[in-house]
């Protein structure tokens, strides 16, 4: 969906695919009952990211009434990538399949002669990119802009976002013995690309080492700045973009632990944690401890009210609160939204923003 081989293959296709599910459910929500000027997109990850990339182009942003985006953002670095490296890993690939033959049309036909399976070991290499047509520019140079529409926004990370990365920098989780200030500076490192300068790698594990204490520190300290790079700060900055142009936003944070399989106990409330609890699907996941089934029932239910009440206006004694520069509700173990006890959360933000 997202080779980039003009012009055979012009990239984005993924996203072009999504606007046509877009513009046929503006055509044909009224035959099901439903009202076309009031659609609400939901994404999830790459999903979110989706759903920003649907917010910023200029093609489907009309085409819906208000999104939201869990744990994923436009302008997060992993979510799209510059056309020349797009076009540089398209070339690769044409390599790697052994395609490199005549002309672009050759080498296309050669592609689509080979078979499906051999393009899933590939697919993560490939991203969507700002292709002058569908994204006009740099997802964050347009938001930069202000090209933003106005439009009511849900977007929330869970607690421990950042612990599904963990396992990428470091080389093992589980333990805290022989930990060293090294591996921190290697790992943000790996973070951000080796794009920075070490005096700039230092200056932000100090800032993400302090108030951390207890075993595997180094393991907290890069969960939190991952949470922070891929998820937090995209999305502080999508909020803050959308309050300036005027339209009105809700911003949480889901931090209820669940004990399963699929999430180890030190990931914490992890990256997805909250997908289950908003599809009502808890029953469905692998080692599930029941000990808190009728509090996460209770959590579930209240997830999807929260969610459906976004969806069909927020009435005045919501308890969905409006985004006021940072995060505004917590979605707990208690099955109710409170507020941050304080704002020291969104100082990360500001850091981050000077300093990179």
């Amino acid at each position: 969906g997202f080779l980039f081989f003009p012009p055979e293959a012009p990239g984005n296709m993924g996203l072009w695919d999504q606007y046509l599910a877009l513009k046929w459910l503006k055509e044909n929500a009224a035959v099901f009952g439903g009202n076309a000027d009031k659609l609400t997109i939901i994404g999830h990850s790459a999903g979110a990211a989706s759903v920003g990339f649907q917010l910023l182009s200029p093609i489907s942003q009309s085409l819906f009434d208000r999104a939201v985006l869990q744990s994923g953002a436009p302008n997060a670095p992993w979510a799209s990538m510059p056309p020349e490296k797009a076009h540089e890993y398209a070339h690769s690939l044409i390599g790697l399949l052994k395609c490199r033959k005549g002309n672009h049309s050759a080498m296309m036909s050669c592609l689509q002669n080979k078979d499906v399976d051999v393009f899933l070991n590939f697919s993560s290499f490939f991203l969507p990119t700002f292709d002058g047509d569908f994204l006009p520019e740099d997802p964050k140079r347009l938001l930069e802009k202000g090209t933003i529409p106005a439009k009511p926004l849900l977007i929330g990370i869970t607690r421990e976002d950042g612990t599904v990365f963990i396992p990428r920098v470091l080389n093992d989780v589980d333990n805290d013995k022989n930990e060293t200030w090294e591996q921190v500076i290697s790992g943000i490192d790996i973070i951000l690309r080796r794009h920075f300068e070490e005096d700039i790698i230092k200056d932000v594990a100090l800032k993400y080492s302090e108030d951390k204490q207890g075993p595997n520190l180094n393991r907290q300290i890069l969960a939190h700045f991952s949470r922070d790079h891929y998820f937090v700060c995209p999305l502080i900055e999508i909020a803050a973009r959308m309050v300036a142009t005027k339209g009105s936003v809700y911003v949480y944070s889901f931090n209820h632990q669940i004990s399963t399989s699929i999430w180890k106990e030190w990931m914490g409330a992890a990256h997805g944690v909250e997908v289950p609890f908003l599809f009502g699907t808890l029953s469905s996941l692998p080692g599930l401890n029941q000990s808190d089934a009728e509090a996460d029932r209770v959590l579930s239910q209240r997830v999807m009210h929260y969610w459906a009440q976004f969806a069909r206006r927020i009435p005045p004694n919501s308890h969905l609160v409006k985004f006021n520069g940072c995060i505004t509700m917590l979605l707990n173990k208690m099955s109710t939204i409170s507020a941050p006890r304080h704002r020291k959360s969104c100082s990360f933000c500001h850091v981050s923003s000077a300093t990179f």
